[in-house]
């Protein structure tokens, strides 16, 4: 406890971070202003953490309100907890930072900070989420980085894009990327999440309904990063009958299936008309009205619509 005390007191700038409105994590220490661009260590302390699981700890570019960082140092993480391992929670927290160049951020100029989860044994719960900014002194870098004199202009599906806005991509859905560069050089495309979002040429395809995919555009020294957040699909089938019109006694069928494959049950909400699994039957004239239903899955919604059409004599 006496070396704590010792490293903490010697830090020029040490701060107390109040938690997050839900946090109970407080963190003590520094320095969190005027860092080393090539390197520096910052010395935390904790209290108040939650002793049911762990920590991590780690640099990262700020993220949207309510989500957690997409851009991330993972060199810098550090574990925090009670299992074989994990940083003694009670001891001097040491978090290495830097510039962000090795991880495609530039904490010279975009808004870099320590973040704060669940470890993960609790990797959905967010109760412990927080951020806390750093910041560093301009020019501290001790290697020469040559600022980019190209540009990029990126379209997804025809769409001007913006880097670093998320944007949404439902399951098996296929994102198009189309880019040119100011210099006219060619632009090259990565996905830094490839088991769920993986690049044919300069398409992406989800293959999951949950998840947050990264996809870069490169060209010479210049990136850009455009995120993804992935969502369930919407299940479709052939039912519709617009100007549909069918005379008592008639027989037709229906999709068996929806565009994810799942089978599609029907039922008749009406007399004029009866139903036999896929096979329909029109009994007497006036309106026949039908539902179909399929099951979802964890990648697409249940799938429910309903539809009418008249049934008129023969």
């Amino acid at each position: 406890m006496r070396r704590l005390i010792a490293v903490i007191s010697a830090i020029a700038l040490t701060v107390v971070v109040a938690p997050s409105a839900m946090a109970q994590t407080t963190v003590q220490g520094g320095p969190l202003t005027n860092l080393n661009l090539a390197g520096d260590k910052i010395h935390l302390a904790l209290s108040g953490y939650p002793t049911a699981h762990g920590l991590y700890i780690y640099q990262a570019v700020k993220p949207e309100a309510g989500a957690r960082p997409t851009f991330i140092n993972t060199a810098s993480q550090v574990w925090i907890g009670s299992s074989p391992g994990a940083t003694d929670p009670k001891g001097d927290i040491v978090v290495n930072v830097d510039n962000g160049h090795a991880w495609n951020a530039d904490c010279e100029h975009q808004v870099c900070g320590l973040f704060i989860r669940l470890d993960h044994t609790a990797p959905a719960d967010t109760s412990e989420d927080q951020f806390i900014p750093i910041t560093f002194m301009a020019g501290t870098a001790t290697t020469t980085v040559t600022t980019p004199v190209d540009t990029l202009s990126v379209k997804i599906d025809g769409v001007d894009a913006k880097e670093n806005v998320p944007g949404t991509i439902a399951y098996r859905q296929v994102v198009t990327f189309a880019a040119t560069s100011g210099s006219g050089a060619p632009v090259t495309f990565k996905s830094y999440t490839p088991d769920l979002c993986p690049l044919s040429g300069n398409s992406v395809t989800a293959l999951k309904g949950a998840g947050q995919c990264d996809i870069a555009a490169t060209v010479g020294t210049k990136s850009s990063h455009f995120p993804f957040n992935v969502v369930p699909a919407a299940q479709t089938s052939k039912i519709g009958h617009i100007g549909f019109k069918v005379k008592v006694g008639m027989k037709w069928s229906e999709a068996k299936v929806t565009n994810f494959g799942e089978k599609l049950t029907y039922k008749a909400l009406t007399s004029s008309c009866s139903v036999n699994g896929v096979a329909f039957k029109a009994i007497k004239v006036g309106t026949c009205k039908i539902i179909a239903s399929a099951p979802g899955t964890s990648n697409y919604a249940a799938y429910s619509a309903t539809d009418s059409f008249p049934i008129v004599k023969k």
